[in-house]
């Protein structure tokens, strides 16, 4: 296992501790952790469990709303795009409806993208 793999699970377990020069250790042993499969002496931890579970959950929001952005930036840039075609072209409408349509939706895309 790497080392950022014993890390990982050690996190969720009640038996870890921190040390400045090392990193997460186990507090009973006061070594980084050297198990092959499964540790002997893992104690989950409630608290730690739960928030990497939000965490991860915050991680899964965050990178849908990125891609969602990205979709509403590309939407509202067509919509802005051929609004104003369309009315340069002077085809005897003013399409000011894709335009504001348009343009509202690429500037709230961009704010998705920016949180």
């Amino acid at each position: 296992m790497t080392r950022d793999e014993y890390v990982k699970i050690c996190s969720g377990c009640a038996n870890r501790a921190f040390n400045p020069q090392i990193g997460v250790i186990c507090k009973l042993t006061q070594a980084p952790a050297d198990f092959q499969i499964s540790c002997p002496s893992y104690q989950k931890d409630a608290v730690a469990e739960q928030k990497l579970q939000s965490s991860l959950k915050r991680e899964a929001e965050l990178e849908e709303s990125d891609s969602t952005g990205t979709k509403d930036v590309i939407i509202g840039g067509l919509w802005f795009l051929g609004g104003l075609i369309f009315t340069i072209a002077d085809v005897g409408y003013i399409f000011y409806g894709a335009i504001i349509f348009g343009g509202i939706q690429m500037i709230g895309g961009i704010a998705k993208m920016t949180r």
